[in-house]
């Protein structure tokens, strides 16, 4: 391990442990003369990186976007349920990056100081160094890691919304010099989009419907409607008024903001004259996973 003082810098970060000055939900954020004081349990400090895992990259970032993965933890002031043990105190937000490598373990193989690079939060066995890697993570289904118990998380990688942030080298990805930084900080939730299109392709599918039109939803809309053009018709269902837009303006066949509408207005199109099932969707695709879906 590389022991030294590496890089002095700004970070930030959520603090669950600070109570709210007054409820929002009951005075409202845009009806308050208070507004920045809610605010109050995102802090700004100092912070010092003094020591890198043999395995480990330093990343200065260049870039950052917003996820709703984010928005709900400053909405939510970082409340979580369930088995939270391991990942009690600050919360670094920020994993939609583009950044660059300042430093590298000993370890570290492919990757050279100066690379631009994006983040993927790549959670499997080897990115925790828990060697040998269970099956699941061996075959690319790091979410469903059998090992997850023995994982321990570093309290000072920091997040997007600092200067600086430590990752492991399986955790982030070289990107070409000719992608910009705003395009780059997309990768991430495109590269989710693209698999899901990849698993749909396997498939002859003509009628996707996708639950959730934020940026992932939209990012596969459009690459089905670019790869598939006319063969396949995507409906979408969101709640937000703005990606009902974004998914009309993007080529859905048919948006709404609740089942109800979907089943009252366009599952005809599914029945013969005779009133006959002739079909239904071949993929549906979910990026809400709460009681919409």
């Amino acid at each position: 391990m590389m022991r030294k003082k590496i890089v002095n810098f700004k970070c930030l970060y959520l603090d669950p442990s600070i109570e709210a000055p007054f409820d929002i939900f009951k005075i409202g954020l845009h009806d308050s003369d208070k507004k920045v004081e809610w605010f109050n349990h995102l802090v700004e400090s100092d912070a010092e990186i003094t020591m890198l895992d043999d395995s480990d990259i330093l990343v200065r970032v260049l870039g950052v976007t917003f996820c709703n993965t984010d928005i709900s933890e400053i909405i939510n002031r970082g409340s979580r349920t369930g088995q939270v043990g391991r990942r009690q105190g600050k919360i670094f937000l920020g994993h939609e990056v583009v950044g660059e490598v300042v430093e590298k373990g000993k370890d570290v193989t492919g990757i050279r100081d100066g690379d631009r690079v994006c983040i993927g939060d790549f959670n499997t066995c080897r990115s925790f160094n828990i060697l040998p890697e269970c099956e699941n993570c061996s075959n690319g289904r790091g979410v469903i890691c059998t090992q997850k118990h023995l994982r321990k998380f570093n309290a000072d990688s920091y997040g997007g919304f600092s200067e600086y942030m430590v990752r492991s080298q399986y955790q982030v990805v070289k990107i070409d010099r000719t992608i910009s930084n705003e395009t780059a900080c997309l990768i991430e939730p495109a590269a989710i989009a693209h698999y899901c299109y990849r698993l749909i392709k396997r498939n002859n599918v003509h009628n996707v419907l996708i639950f959730g039109c934020g940026t992932i939803g939209i990012i596969l809309l459009r690459i089905l409607k670019f790869h598939l053009g006319d063969t396949v018709t995507v409906d979408c269902i969101s709640e937000n008024d703005n990606h009902q837009k974004q998914a009309k303006l993007s080529g859905s066949n048919f948006v709404s903001n609740n089942l109800d509408a979907l089943r009252r207005d366009y599952f005809g199109n599914f029945l013969s004259n005779t009133g006959a099932l002739k079909g239904g969707y071949d993929a549906i695709v979910d990026f809400v996973g709460n009681s919409l879906s």
